[in-house]
């Protein structure tokens, strides 16, 4: 049972547009978080990043939890409480699919018109070229340089057919480009 003082605050805050503003800066944290690590993050690690009180993290994450948005994901050792909890990451990752849809663009420029994206029993997204073909390396190498996607190769050997080929999609993390080329050679 919820206490009427706290009935009100969530009212207040809400008018004020408190909560908006709350949710979208935790949603800002939980995303980049997962993005740049791969992984989930805890109420205490969001509160410590955002400088908001635990009370308010909490309440803010059960309201994106319930709009659909974040999902909770495992649990490990929290950074700050050093105790086992629950993490939460992005439920529908709207730069994963920026990105295929960048993939798909590539793909027909490079002329690989008969492709298939999708989702396997693993729960990977995978991309299938015409018959299970293979892409060739420098054409691999361009089509995850530009979309910033990772393109695992894997395959299959069928005695009717041969090998098949696929490739499981993962967002690539992404670094600075140009700390590679800061040599005074390159200058």
């Amino acid at each position: 049972m919820i206490a009427v003082t706290s009935k009100k605050a969530y009212k207040e805050i809400n008018e004020e547009g408190v909560l908006k503003t709350q949710k979208d800066k935790i949603m800002y944290v939980i995303r980049s978080h997962y993005d740049i690590h791969r992984k989930g993050i805890s109420n205490n690690e969001i509160a410590e990043l955002t400088g908001f009180r635990i009370n308010a993290v909490s309440g803010r994450v059960n309201d994106l939890k319930k709009d659909g948005v974040i999902e909770t994901f495992n649990k490990v050792k929290c950074s700050i409480t050093k105790r086992l909890v629950n993490t939460v990451v992005p439920k529908d990752n709207f730069y994963f699919r920026e990105q295929l849809n960048k993939l798909r663009l590539l793909l027909g420029v490079y002329n690989y018109d008969k492709h298939t994206i999708t989702q396997n029993s693993k729960n990977e997204t995978t991309l299938r070229v015409g018959y299970w073909e293979r892409i060739p390396k420098n054409d691999l190498i361009r089509l995850q340089v530009n979309s910033q996607l990772l393109l695992t190769p894997n395959s299959y050997y069928e005695e009717d057919c041969g090998d098949k080929f696929w490739y499981v999609i993962e967002p690539m993390i992404v670094w600075n480009w140009a700390s590679q080329f800061s040599d005074k050679r390159y200058s």
